[in-house]
């Protein structure tokens, strides 16, 4: 296990700066993952860290070594591709035993290490099957198992789930959780599903054109977007422009007709309200402390529903529940919305600076 430590690194492609003074630590023995739209750089991030890509400016560190300069091959780091890059004319010990080999580990080194990973990854039984006889899952692993048998310092992932269905991806990640805490190693994985990077992660990179917009723990950077563009990337959310008025009593906005109670620590102005779907409550119209909204729209998808509702001056606002709460509302119900202080986040009107 080794600390990833990534300082002032930039990566330009002819006159365009991809990566622009990256700082980043992946704490020993820790999955992080690197979030972001397409084209914001995430995978030349990673491919930087592999030594595919020589940065611009900027060291690269893993452990106590400096490796910014040096090959891939000498770096230390196990890599699953998104193709998973499999040798279709080896089978699943020629392919998981192909690096020890090139490194020169013994027959029966070879061997044991290659057992026993293969034990680790749920493929026993699969030594001597041609990987194209295997399925999206079982490939997935293979290569999983090629990157871990040679003991790296530093495993990097660059959207090894990304081929696979709905139902296997969601097993394989189950599978990828349990085997890294069994090993421990330091890993970052590239995704561009939110889901399985709060799921995988124990910290989060949101990346935008080349830059870090936040970091910190999943439930953080959910609970807490440093800005309406994480907000939005990151899951689904309402934003609602309020007027904050602070009184002798709690601070509270006037939205739609409504007034919302606000957290303490709202100052007065005009600012951006962000609060995501399942964190807003259904209740009957004109009940105290909510906003009357319409409901316009249901769409059930089985153990979730949403509902797209309207406020009445027309602002959109979504509500996420349960699916078996929904047979009991309809298009065209009246309603009334429900926001409590704590599930609101804040942010000055134009800015990207967080409150609350």
């Amino acid at each position: 296990m080794s600390r990833l430590s990534i300082a002032g690194v930039s990566v330009r492609y002819g006159a365009v700066t991809v990566i622009d003074g990256v700082d980043l630590t992946v704490p020993e023995g820790t999955m992080h993952a690197l979030l972001g739209p397409s084209g914001s750089g995430k995978t030349t991030l990673l491919r930087a860290v592999a030594g595919f890509v020589r940065p611009a400016a900027g060291r690269i560190r893993i452990g106590e070594r400096d490796v910014t300069e040096l090959d891939p091959a000498r770096r230390g780091i196990g890599v699953v591709f998104q193709s998973y890059a499999l040798f279709p004319h080896l089978d699943v010990v020629g392919n998981v035993g192909f690096g020890l080999e090139m490194q020169g580990v013994g027959r029966d080194e070879r061997n044991r290490r290659v057992r026993d990973v293969l034990a680790l990854v749920g493929l026993t039984g699969f030594e001597d099957r041609a990987v194209d006889r295997l399925s999206g899952g079982q490939q997935q692993r293979v290569a999983l198992a090629r990157a871990l048998v040679i003991e790296p310092e530093l495993l990097l992932l660059d959207e090894p789930m990304s081929a696979l269905d709905r139902k296997i991806r969601a097993d394989v990640q189950q599978e990828l959780k349990r085997i890294h805490e069994r090993t421990g190693v330091t890993a970052v994985i590239v995704t561009h599903d939110q889901e399985e990077a709060l799921f995988l992660a124990d910290t989060i990179t949101i990346l935008d054109e080349g830059r870090v917009r936040q970091v910190g723990a999943p439930r953080e950077v959910y609970d807490h977007p440093g800005d309406p563009f994480i907000a939005s990337f990151l899951g689904r959310t309402n934003v609602l422009d309020v007027e904050v008025e602070v009184g002798p009593g709690a601070p509270s906005a006037r939205v739609a007709g409504g007034s919302l109670e606000l957290p303490r620590s709202a100052r007065p102005g005009r600012w951006r309200l962000s609060v995501r779907p399942e964190r807003i409550a259904v209740r009957g119209r004109g009940a105290a402390g909510t906003l009357a909204a319409v409901i316009r729209h249901i769409d059930f998808a089985g153990p979730l529903a949403t509902l797209t509702c309207e406020l009445e001056d027309g602002t959109p606002v979504t509500v996420s529940m349960w699916g078996w709460q929904s047979p009991e509302y309809r298009p065209g119900m009246d309603i009334g919305l429900e926001i409590a202080p704590d599930s609101m986040t804040l942010y000055p009107e134009g800015d990207d600076a967080a409150h609350g």
